[in-house]
């Protein structure tokens, strides 16, 4: 029998992002995101007129590479009329409210991926229909890559 990964079902808010968009692979993840989460913190509290408005926020999407995903690393901010961007390094995506499957990534990111399958699995065991590459990771305790303390909810979009 499969080991089972304990998830909820969940209705999230929409909300609306400063985000930087990348078509890499997996293994390019860590290296990216390095490069891109003190940009575009340092681009969202000092060169936007506004506010954050909760954690980073990784999303996952289909490439129309082989072996590459579309990675979008977000940081929420408080949305409001005319707000300007002074980088073509970023957008501003407003996202909509969604249906996910949701459970939480205790520790090191060498293991999210094993987290992942398992929620997936779990979701298609339970007769949900959450297609594998469309998911998000909040990063909701961090501290490091490795650190065992980290604390990342992850996300599955169920499709109607």
């Amino acid at each position: 029998m499969a080991q089972q990964t304990s998830f909820i079902i969940k209705d999230t808010p929409n909300y609306t992002a400063l985000c930087h968009t990348r078509d890499i692979t997996f293994a390019q993840i860590p290296e990216v995101a390095g490069e891109v989460i003190p940009q575009i913190w340092e681009h969202a509290l000092n060169k936007l007129d506004t506010c954050t408005a909760g954690p980073v926020v990784f999303s996952y999407e289909p490439s129309e590479k082989p072996d590459h995903i579309q990675l979008t690393i977000a940081i929420p901010i408080v949305p409001k009329d005319g707000l300007e961007l002074s980088s073509s390094d970023y957008q501003i995506k407003h996202y909509p409210p969604a249906k996910v499957a949701s459970t939480e990534h205790p520790g090191s990111m060498t293991t999210i991926g094993q987290s992942w399958e398992k929620l997936f699995q779990s979701t298609k065991e339970a007769g949900l229909n959450c297609e594998c590459g469309n998911g998000r990771e909040i990063y909701t305790h961090w501290i490091s890559h490795e650190s065992p303390d980290n604390r990342t909810e992850i996300q599955a979009l169920i499709m109607d």
